[in-house]
């Protein structure tokens, strides 16, 4: 008889313990998914925001814009030297050119910052990214106006 209750009293300890282990398993599991939403919310938030403050006006001269040529997407890269000191544009082009073009940068009280220029060269019906590279003093503010001309 005693062997019979230690044998139950032992089973009723292990699906207990092992009951436990389950529940703590699961709120663990559960906390995980929760942080890992909560994480996920807060990158997608922050990626918001910053595709939000990056409000820069982009103004093609009327001069290029005779000559075929149309403004993209912008963005900011930087070189070893610097942080945000290149302007990406993807340049559209209607027509063929091939000359130098210049882009200058103002802040959001309209003081200039910077200029750069590049030789662009390219062929009616194509695109393409174009890199200016600022001096590395330059760090690109995200609510700048670039001239491009």
């Amino acid at each position: 008889m005693k062997k019979l209750l230690v044998c139950i009293v032992l089973f009723a300890a292990l699906t207990a313990c092992n009951r436990v282990k389950n529940s703590a398993k699961d709120a663990i599991t559960k906390t995980g998914e929760t942080v890992g939403k909560a994480g996920s919310e807060l990158v997608n938030s922050v990626s918001e925001g910053a595709r939000q403050a990056m409000q820069c006006e982009v103004v093609l001269s009327e001069d290029l814009k005779r000559k075929g040529l149309q403004n993209g997407k912008i963005d900011f890269a930087s070189d070893t030297a610097a942080t945000d000191n290149i302007l990406v544009a993807y340049l559209i082009f209607d027509k063929d050119i091939d000359q130098n073009i210049a882009v200058k940068v103002f802040d959001e009280k309209g003081l200039e910052y910077g200029r750069s220029t590049v030789k662009i060269k390219g062929s009616k019906g194509t695109a393409g990214y174009y890199n200016f590279v600022f001096d590395k003093r330059v760090n690109l503010e995200s609510k700048s106006k670039f001239i491009i001309e």
